[in-house]
């Protein structure tokens, strides 16, 4: 009934302009003309009646179009004197307040917040001067982070925004930065009231923490998009992401998410109208919420329920775990909550005629309101301190309120909460017996509810003119779709007339295409067995030629290499030179260190003749501690130079066992080739060496220093 009562008195206002409500306060109750110079005019008290239907009409326009009509008769209920006040203020505070569904919100100051220190300015320098790409990016992000809870939200956005580049600009050592800085910069869109722009930054996000395994993370992602879904209207997705990130948090275990994910399906059913399925989901996101020791969400989750409980009427409960919301608020100590949580309480307290009680509690939730620069929420809890007001007949009192609830709306541009506070500032007026205020202020609530109509009637022709074009294009998919259906019925029967040709085709060319793949398989297999043998086979090459110990070239080697260069010198007149090293009192190094220690020596001694030689030179190691070189198109003078490059590098490089420094020397015989053949260079040259030893060791001897008369084998002497 009163549904019905609203929808008529809403009609029939919105056919008369304001001249029109002049008239009709200028007309009897029985609908007879009254003249305007002489006669009585109404009585005051019909007059009051006819000021409190405008009222009501305004806002019930206002909560029917933003809220429903099922709201808007509560409104309406206002024919009754003083009703509209309490109502409005339940619908508004919760009803219409915004959910808190996304990140917790950073309020964004409009002139009642304080100004940061330059504090975040300065670490916002020493982020930039930052040196390492990652920890440049992961103290921008921390900046942003900073900021968003100054309420700088753009400052915050453009901070986070260079994180992310920086990170982005060096995967993938910065990879999780640029993760991070992706799912901080998709929740201040969402906190700027740009939800939709962050759909693609949490797509992209919860697709790494998958493909990284990061499951709790990936469920944050899930439902920050479904909370995005949720503020762009678009609730089947909402649903379907968040039932996403239950079922995700079920498999693996996570409370934490699947306490986000209930409450996110709460406000979903609660939008929708289902108070009870929302009712015990956020009894669910409670009980998960307790599991994962998340008091931030718990209290959301308990505040919530309250709030569905106030739905279902059942006030005491609501009272009951509103308290419990409100404790948990105070001990978080997060004023956005802590005021929400008060503002709510006091509608509850109202409804039950704890008047002084709900006083108390709007003025704290307007005080924090105002302080966090939460235009908005300020307005309404100062309209509801003005209706309160109103009912204790603090009429001066009430009219400050409804003028600050007007000043705080316009200042942040919210037409509806503007409509509320001149609705408000109308009623005092009314009580007052200040007609003409009234109806001036009734007329400027009417200019912005026609501003809006009008604004809706465009949107509603655009929407129209879609739906036209919509229709209209299906229209011509369809005609084009049976067009192609008859084109396709006249193919399918040419077609059938070359099946079995094309069925015999594709099976013969399945077959040669099998017996080809059997070919290449067969010739892979080969060949790969080819290339295993060839590099068994020049393993054993190598094996066979290189020293096991030195890695230099082994006695057979050695001896194969300077037969062939000796007979390219025989051929060629090529110049040959020989070396032929011994370790100096090599045996003390086994009999004082051991034999791991001489075995070091000796690799030492490798690299030496390693490093000193060319590449078409012939290092060898030719038996025991004695080692020889082959120095191809070398005389006996380039050979000396080696031979003592050799060995200033070995007094110059010492070789280093466990800490300490041992010396090691050679003897060296030098022997240029002058015919006769490998065995003879090879006689020289140890004759000079065993010569060198005689003469007190370390030193290099060539075969052109020994006397004439020498005897092969000589004496080698000790060691």
């Amino acid at each position: 009934m009163l549904a019905v009562v609203g929808s008529v008195v809403g009609h029939q206002m919105s056919q008369v302009q304001c001249s029109s409500l002049l008239e009709l306060g200028r007309t009897s109750p029985g609908g007879r003309r009254l003249p305007v110079g002489d006669g009585p005019g109404p009585s005051e008290t019909e007059r009051l009646r006819l000021v409190r239907i405008v009222i009501c009409w305004c806002v019930g326009r206002s909560l029917r179009r933003s809220i429903g009509l099922g709201d808007a008769t509560i409104a309406f209920m206002g024919l009754f004197p003083k009703t509209i006040l309490m109502a409005t203020m339940c619908v508004h505070s919760i009803a219409g307040a915004a959910p808190n569904v996304g990140p917790d919100p950073s309020p964004t100051p409009m002139g009642l917040a304080t100004k940061p220190g330059i504090e975040l300015d300065q670490a916002l320098s020493e982020a930039r001067a930052s040196r390492s790409p990652v920890k440049r990016a992961e103290a921008l992000r921390n900046v942003a982070s900073q900021l968003s809870t100054e309420g700088r939200i753009e400052t915050a956005l453009e901070v986070v925004r260079e994180a992310r580049a920086v990170a982005e600009s060096h995967l993938p050592e910065a990879e999780l930065e640029a993760i991070q800085s992706a799912e901080l910069e998709a929740h201040l869109l969402q906190t700027a009231g740009r939800s939709r722009e962050s759909l693609k930054l949490l797509e992209s996000a919860f697709k790494e923490r998958m493909r990284r395994g990061e499951i709790s993370d990936a469920g944050d992602d899930l439902n920050l998009t479904a909370s995005a879904l949720f503020f762009l209207g678009e609730y089947d997705f909402a649903a379907e992401r968040a039932y996403a990130a239950l079922r995700l948090a079920e498999d693996a275990e996570l409370p934490a998410v699947k306490a986000r994910a209930s409450y996110l399906l709460g406000m979903i059913n609660r939008q929708l109208g289902r108070h009870e399925e929302a009712l015990e989901l956020f009894r669910d996101a409670v009980a998960a919420a307790d599991r994962a020791d998340n008091p931030t969400q718990r209290q959301q989750a308990i505040n919530e329920e309250a709030n569905m409980l106030s739905y279902l009427g059942r006030i005491d409960e609501a009272i009951e775990r509103k308290r419990v919301a409100l404790d948990l608020a105070r001990e978080l100590a997060v004023p956005a909550h802590l005021a929400t949580c008060e503002h709510d309480m006091g509608v509850l307290l109202n409804i039950k005629g704890d008047l002084d009680g709900a006083l108390a509690a709007f003025r704290t939730a307007h005080e924090t309101f105002g302080r966090l620069g939460m235009l908005r929420e300020a307005s309404v809890s100062a309209g509801n301190l003005c209706s309160i007001l109103m009912e204790f007949g603090q009429l001066a009192e009430a009219a400050r309120w409804a003028d600050r609830a007007v000043e705080l709306a316009r200042r942040g541009e919210l037409p509806t909460e503007e409509q509320y506070g001149l609705s408000m500032a109308a009623s005092v007026a009314a009580e007052r017996e200040d007609f003409r205020a009234a109806f001036e202020l009734i007329s400027a609530a009417f200019d912005l509810d026609r501003q809006a109509a009008t604004g809706e009637t465009a949107a509603a022709i655009e929407d129209l003119k879609a739906q036209y074009e919509a229709e209209r294009r299906q229209t011509e998919l369809e005609h084009e779709r049976l067009v192609r259906e008859l084109e396709l019925k006249r193919e399918r029967l040419r077609r059938r007339t070359w099946f079995a040709a094309f069925v015999v085709t594709l099976g013969f060319l399945a077959l040669i295409a099998y017996l080809y793949r059997l070919k290449i398989r067969a010739n892979r297999t080969i060949s790969r067995a080819n290339r295993e043998l060839e590099t068994a086979r020049a393993k054993l090459d190598a094996l066979a030629k290189t020293d096991a110990l030195t890695g230099l070239a082994n006695r057979r080697e050695f001896e194969a290499r300077l037969t062939e260069e000796t007979l390219r010198s025989d051929r060629s007149n090529h110049r040959l030179s020989l070396l032929i090293l011994d370790v100096d009192h090599f045996k003390r190094f086994n009999d004082r260190y051991g034999h791991d220690v001489g075995d070091l020596v000796l690799k030492h001694l490798a690299g030496v003749l390693t490093g000193s030689t060319r590449t078409l030179d012939l290092p060898a190691r030719w038996g025991g501690e004695e080692f020889a070189v082959v120095l191809p198109e070398t005389d006996p003078h380039g050979a000396r130079v080696v031979a003592e490059a050799i060995r200033t590098r070995l007094r110059t490089q010492p070789c280093h066992v466990d800490g300490h420094e041992l010396p090691v020397t050679v003897t060296i015989g030098l022997a240029g080739y002058s015919g006769g053949g490998a065995d003879e260079l090879l006689r020289r040259a140890d004759e000079a060496l065993l010569t060198g030893k005689r003469a007190g060791r370390d030193r290099v001897v060539a075969d052109s220093e020994l006397p004439p008369a020498s005897a092969w084998p000589p004496d080698r002497g000790p060691e």
